[in-house]
């Protein structure tokens, strides 16, 4: 109703936002790159809580799933989540059929409330247990298996049940069978509780001077019954208009309870008033939940905290994340040019010809995802990948001889590589097949060789491998920073390898994988997750101290003049003094090891001999240059969103091992080229 929508906000002359709105409403959303905009605007929105905007939002990027849930955790609207299903999908709907299982019939019975509970089984086509739960109710629960982790009291002081379940018993076979299951007795007591109310109600209409209906409490008229017949207090809130002042449907009650009682069918019942049946099922609020106070505090938007945001989020728990910069990431964030020029360069002003602003995303810390490896599998497995796109890297190129080499991705690249003489190939050929055949429980896979204890120089001198082949399998492939690897036992580097040629296997050219828009976008994307199931974030929020209880337990965080309590925090070490000079107390969680130094390189050109690539990683082995670490080169350009047309972004890094860190990256920066800034 994209068209409808616009035009609403055309008569909107008094709203702010008029203007933009109408703007971006003119485009296509059929086309990705517009759903891709109205969904990170649903995110935006998220950030300012405006979830219903947000809900809208999600909705014109065709994300209904997370519509729904900002709906359920953020606006505590249950029937607009259901009225959004259904309108979208339908009634016959799967997202409406999980809603029902894993939200409705859970509230159901947490409140105690029939009527919901009726109607959400009469929608996953269990008629039968539609009419069962009016009367049954924690004796179902068993019966039936369900796994409700909360019950409420439940009681019978409802009139309108009586209707409902008269109506429902014989009015299909499912229903019959329902009902002839409910045993005989619990049948004959829940109608003789709901006669007890129903005539207590009719003597207060029959008392002089009630010529009009008396006003009930805004709970629920039975709450001001005596306490002999009234039972448990109803948890659900009539509005205005009670049973008792509709004549039709007191009427109706007295003949439905007759019949019940004596086997038969009421009569066929007069249409009662619309306010009235509305009023009788309490579906105002019914369904609003209360707001929970904070449970987790998160400090720091990494990946990691982020991860453990995320699924704090969704595993229930109400989570606050804060975080000191006005960006996501931390020390891992992706930065547009102004943000990174003010970081590094805070006198000087982005050039002009570099392009927009907008169009830049540069990572602070280069990493490209192995394609199959633990990184993917949790993207995967938390499902937000659909918050994310990514991009394979080109290539994988490695320094050797004074010349960059690319690393066979086919058995022709194989053939063709200058890595190794011919007969080095055929030896490497037999250390892969020995890799790829290997079962633990087979000995004659094995060789003679045992990968627990024997060590992965012993398995290179088994296969007679030149120094050369080893720096290639275990820099390039197995991804290890030094030679230490050697000494220890073989299983480790093995595992890697087979990650490696696996990762290529399934994604050809490369194993790596990249998010368009830079690596900042994996935190957001689990920060999204955490905001769609109720968590609230805080960015440019400044943490002044840890709060403490009298025992020296955590207690909360303080913010200027605000402090907020919780049972539980996590957060990256430098919230808790790691990185602070002079820190004389407390217990150390960081020792630093090594440094790392980084070069953000920007290019006009791909980098010489890559086969013109936009995407590469260089590993420079360490025993190439004489040194103790490897080199590493990571290049992206405009193919990931991450820089203007013709620009392309290459980050060189490595551990700093003498007091002149910036030497000690020049023989990557050797191999860029021309590099326009740096």
């Amino acid at each position: 109703k994209v068209r409808l929508v616009h035009g609403l906000w055309r008569q909107a002359a008094w709203h702010p936002e008029q203007g933009v709105m109408l703007k971006f409403l003119s485009n296509d959303f059929d086309q990705p790159r517009w759903k891709t905009a109205a969904l990170k605007n649903a995110f935006a929105l998220l950030g300012k809580r405006r979830f219903e905007m947000a809900a809208a939002f999600f909705l014109l990027g065709g994300s209904l799933k997370d519509a729904v849930n900002v709906c359920l955790k953020q606006i505590n609207d249950i029937q607009l989540a259901i009225a959004l299903v259904r309108v979208v999908e339908g009634d016959q709907s799967p997202m409406l059929l999980e809603l029902l299982n894993t939200s409705v019939i859970p509230m159901s019975f947490k409140e105690a409330n029939r009527w919901l509970a009726s109607w959400a089984f009469w929608k996953i086509n269990r008629r039968d247990l539609s009419v069962r739960i009016l009367i049954e109710f924690a004796s179902m629960l068993v019966a039936e298996g369900f796994n409700v982790s909360e019950v409420g009291e439940s009681n019978y002081d409802d009139p309108s049940l009586a209707l409902l379940y008269s109506r429902l018993k014989t009015m299909t076979l499912q229903t019959i069978k329902g009902s002839s299951m409910i045993p005989g007795q619990q049948e004959f007591d829940f109608v003789l509780q709901i006669s007890r109310a129903a005539t207590h109600l009719l003597l207060i209409l029959s008392l002089p001077g009630h010529s009009t209906p008396p006003k009930f409490p805004e709970k629920g008229y039975l709450n001001s019954l005596p306490r002999r017949i009234q039972g448990p207090p109803l948890l659900i809130p009539h509005p205005p208009v009670s049973f008792a002042q509709n004549p039709v449907a007191v009427r109706l009650l007295t003949s439905t309870l007759t019949s019940i009682l004596r086997r038969e069918l009421p009569p066929v019942s007069p249409v009662i008033d619309q306010n009235a049946a509305r009023g009788r099922t309490g579906f105002g609020s019914l369904m609003q939940t209360a707001k929970r106070d904070v449970q987790v505090i998160v400090l720091g938007t990494g990946l990691t905290e982020c991860i453990l945001s995320g699924l704090l989020s969704v595993d229930g728990k109400k989570v606050l994340h804060m975080d000191r910069n006005d960006y996501y990431g931390g020390d891992s964030a992706s930065l547009n040019l102004t943000q990174l020029y003010r970081k590094y360069r805070p006198s000087q002003s982005p050039p002009t010809e570099l392009g927009r602003d907008r169009d830049y995303a540069i990572d602070l810390i280069p990493k490209f995802i192995m394609g199959s490896g633990e990184l993917t599998k949790i993207l995967v497995h938390t499902d937000v990948t659909r918050y994310l796109e990514f991009k394979q890297i080109a290539g994988s190129f490695v320094y050797r001889d004074g010349r960059i080499s690319k690393v066979p991705s086919t058995e022709m690249e194989a053939v063709k590589s200058p890595l190794m003489g011919l007969f080095e190939k055929r030896r490497a050929k037999q250390f892969f097949e020995f890799l790829q055949s290997w079962k633990d429980e087979d000995p004659a896979t094995h060789q003679g060789l045992n990968l627990d204890t024997d060590t992965m120089q012993a398995v290179y001198s088994y296969f007679k491998l030149e120094p050369g082949t080893q720096d290639f399998i275990g820099h390039a492939m197995a991804l290890y920073l030094d030679d230490d690897y050697k000494t220890k036992p073989a299983r480790p580097t093995y595992e890697r390898i087979v990650l490696y040629t696996s990762s290529m296997a399934r994604w050809g050219k490369s194993p790596y994988l990249y998010p368009l828009y830079g690596l900042g976008e994996l935190p957001q994307a689990f920060a999204r997750l955490s905001a769609i199931y109720g968590g609230t974030y805080m960015l440019d929020k400044k943490v002044d101290e840890i709060v403490l209880d009298s025992h020296g337990k955590f207690a909360g965080v303080r913010s200027g003049n605000e402090t907020v309590k919780a049972k539980q925090v996590i957060g990256d070490p430098s919230y808790f003094g790691a990185s602070a000079s002079g820190v004389t107390s407390g217990k150390v969680r960081v020792v630093e090891e090594h440094k790392v130094i980084r070069a953000i390189c920007v290019l006009k050109h791909p980098i010489p001999g890559t086969d013109d690539s936009d995407s590469a990683q260089i590993i420079i082995p360490q025993n190439q240059v004489g040194r103790r670490n490897d080199i590493y080169i990571a290049m992206v350009s405009s193919t990931h969103n991450v820089c203007a047309e013709n620009v392309y972004i290459a980050i060189v890094s490595t551990i700093i091992e003498t007091d002149r860190p910036e030497m000690e990256i020049a023989p990557g920066l050797q191999l860029l080229g021309q590099i326009y800034d740096k």
